[in-house]
């Protein structure tokens, strides 16, 4: 009898301690398989081959967020993303109260990423837009500058003909001089 009671205090306290080494570290062995290799993948830098692997059932809400964190961080990888839903989504991750720390903060990372992307879109689009004013402008410009150019040939042709014919009134004028000369 007194074995009997040992062996179920023994299991009792095998149980406890599997219990608390799952609450201390974080539910980390309880993780989907799926969810750490889209992890390992997006951390690497590559997109998803498949979310269709991702559609399993989450009850704890951690690993919730973390299927919420993958989706949202393929879609920024992918440039598929909604700024207003995605912050939302990651409001709401950081709001909830049943998401641990480090999600949040993972969370709050994501939201200061997009917006910074989100202010670098509209600095390019800014200087697109200026940089397509500056090129109207300078084919304007060169508009304009081929026009005077050839007024200045023009003119330049003008010039040379009146060149020509001064010259010309000169030497008339001059020839008339000594001829006056002669007379007198």
């Amino acid at each position: 009898m007194l074995r009997a009671g040992l062996e179920k205090a023994a299991c009792f306290i095998s149980a406890f301690l599997l219990v608390l080494e799952i609450i201390l570290t974080g539910c980390a062995p309880l993780i989907p398989p799926e969810i750490m290799s889209a992890e390992d993948s997006l951390s690497a830098g590559n997109r998803l081959k498949s979310i269709s692997s991702l559609d399993i059932v989450i009850d704890d809400p951690d690993i919730a967020a973390r299927k919420k964190i993958i989706l949202i961080v393929n879609s920024i990888i992918n440039e598929e993303y909604s700024t207003a839903e995605t912050k939302a989504a990651l409001n709401a991750i950081q709001n909830d109260p049943d998401v641990s720390r480090d999600l949040k903060i993972e969370a709050g990372y994501l939201i200061s990423m997009i917006e910074t992307i989100d202010n670098r879109n509209k600095d390019i689009d800014h200087l697109q837009h200026k940089n397509s004013k500056c090129l109207n402008e300078k084919s304007d410009l060169d508009k304009a500058l081929k026009e005077k150019e050839s007024q200045v040939i023009e003119l330049l042709k003008e010039k040379d003909d009146l060149d020509f014919k001064l010259k010309m009134l000169e030497e008339i004028y001059q020839k008339s001089e000594r001829r006056r000369g002669l007379r007198k």
